[in-house]
């Protein structure tokens, strides 16, 4: 089976209202040549589902295989935090 991606998915996929949603990605650096998946996301779902993303983020990587660059995992942990809480205060 050939995958379509994430816009793909969405097309075919309904989310419920009431889950919160979330995007983000992992770039090779922050610079202006990489292009954000995270935001891609974002821009779908509100496209094909009509809602917008709770949060975006994009974390750094060493390579296209990873690992995360220094302080990222804190920084996805930390965000992961907030999303938990967010949720919990809904």
């Amino acid at each position: 089976m050939a995958s379509h991606g994430i816009g793909g998915w969405l097309e075919t996929t309904v989310i419920p209202a009431s889950t919160s949603a979330a995007a983000f990605d992992t770039v090779i650096s922050k610079g202006w040549l990489s292009g954000s998946a995270a935001k891609a996301i974002a821009k779908a779902l509100q496209r094909h589902q009509g809602r917008r993303t709770a949060s975006v983020r994009s974390f750094v990587v060493t390579a296209s295989k990873g690992p995360l660059a220094a302080g990222e995992k804190t920084d996805a942990r930390s965000w992961g935090r907030e999303l938990a809480d967010s949720a919990n205060t809904r």
